[in-house]
């Protein structure tokens, strides 16, 4: 799955692909979804996932989860890679997890945003207006035993040009912060799920909100200008994906 969208009336509320999905659950979650039957390789075997796709940062959170819509108005959209050699037929079922007595005042807005870097141009806008309570960076090339730098060297946060918060960090610093986050870390080790599901190694998480209380969230509202500055190793596109608080409005 290249691409999963959700919208309300045509704005994007979640809108990334189904490996950032997967390591935005890890994140938010703490855990990476599970596989059934992962170590198979027979042709015909049954293989199966369930990505929840996350409007909240704790499952059934009355506090925060998606309004309630009329029907028509909330669209969920999958865009589809070709199957190539290693699956044989995709099955689909898509379900809704509905909390009827919910009066939420937040829900999260997911949207990854690309953007190509150069040693002369390592400077990464981000959306201005709402709460963040975490940023999900992924690398394209990953510093390992066989490679001796990865795309990101060091991160600074920049609000209004000054430096905020994240005044300087490691890229591994901020990797190792999302590994303590997962249970289950690199769960994909078996069969033909590596390259499906790659290791969470390429994504690095700041978490803007550890205590779920709102006293360490990072507001944007009223600010000219919101960005990550890198320092580079190598040139490369990341993924920046926000983790923006929405307000629910209220009569």
């Amino acid at each position: 799955i290249t691409n999963i969208t959700v919208d309300l009336n045509g704005t994007s509320i979640v809108n990334m692909s189904a490996v950032d999905l997967k390591a935005m659950l890890a994140a938010l979650w703490g855990h990476n979804p599970y596989v059934v039957n992962q170590a198979s390789a027979t042709n015909g075997d049954v293989v199966r996932v369930t990505i929840p796709i996350p409007l909240t940062r704790k499952p059934y959170w009355p506090k925060e989860c998606f309004p309630a819509t009329r029907r028509g108005e909330f669209h969920l959209s999958l865009t589809l890679a070709a199957e190539g050699a290693t699956f044989t037929t995709r099955n689909f079922s898509v379900e809704s997890v509905e909390l009827p007595e919910a009066d939420p005042e937040t829900f999260l807005k997911l949207v990854s945003i690309s953007r190509a870097l150069t040693a002369t141009d390592f400077d990464f806008p981000l959306p201005v207006g709402n709460d963040y309570a975490g940023i999900m960076i992924f690398q394209p090339v990953v510093l390992d035993a066989g490679i001796a730098t990865g795309t990101i060297r060091d991160v600074r946060l920049l609000i209004d040009d000054a430096e905020r918060v994240v005044t300087l960090s490691r890229y591994e610093s901020l990797r190792a912060d999302l590994e303590m986050l997962v249970k289950n870390f690199d769960e994909y080790t078996q069969g033909g799920l590596a390259a499906v599901f790659p290791s969470l190694a390429s994504y690095a998480y700041i978490d803007f909100d550890p205590l779920k209380d709102g006293s360490y969230l990072l507001p944007t509202d009223g600010r000219s200008s919101v960005k990550f500055r890198f320092g580079l190793d190598n040139a490369g596109s990341p993924r920046v994906i926000p983790v923006e608080l929405i307000a629910v409005p209220k009569a």
